[in-house]
């Protein structure tokens, strides 16, 4: 299992540093990762395919309030979820890391948007998810002992 912890975390870190950079998420690595995955629970069989599932929809989710946000969610987070988090995880875990990356992400909004305005800029803000996904991750499999 260490492999798929491994392969996971690796991909979340390449596409956390394509979403700082870039402000998107590359959709080859993306489904590298997600494959990745899906090759890891074959060998494993952590979780039923019902459990991937109910993870995935979490992102299909996202990616439905990305289509009714028209685009200030982006529609890679709601992918991000639906091939990688949600398989991963299952259900419980994709919502747990989804909510602290959710907190995560809120608190250095807050942060960046406070500083915006004792500069002067009136701008929007505009923060990268998929780092705070990852953070979310390893607190996440910090509480769970290491494992998925």
């Amino acid at each position: 299992m260490i492999a798929e912890v491994c392969g996971l975390v690796a991909g979340l870190g390449l596409l956390s540093w394509w979403d700082i950079r870039k402000r998107m998420i590359p959709l080859p690595v993306l489904l590298a990762t997600g494959i990745y995955i899906i090759l890891m629970h074959v060998i494993y069989r952590r979780l039923s395919l019902l459990e991937m599932g109910a993870g995935a929809a979490i992102g299909l989710f996202l990616l439905f309030l990305s289509f009714l946000a028209k685009g200030k969610i982006g529609a890679g987070d709601g992918l991000l979820f639906a091939l990688i988090i949600g398989p991963a995880l299952g259900f419980r875990g994709a919502v747990t890391v989804l909510w602290i990356s959710l907190f995560f992400v809120t608190g250095a909004g807050a942060v960046m948007s406070l500083r915006r305005k004792t500069g002067g800029a009136e701008a929007a803000v505009e923060v990268p998810f998929v780092p705070f996904v990852l953070a979310a991750l390893l607190v996440t499999l910090f509480l769970r002992g290491g494992s998925l």
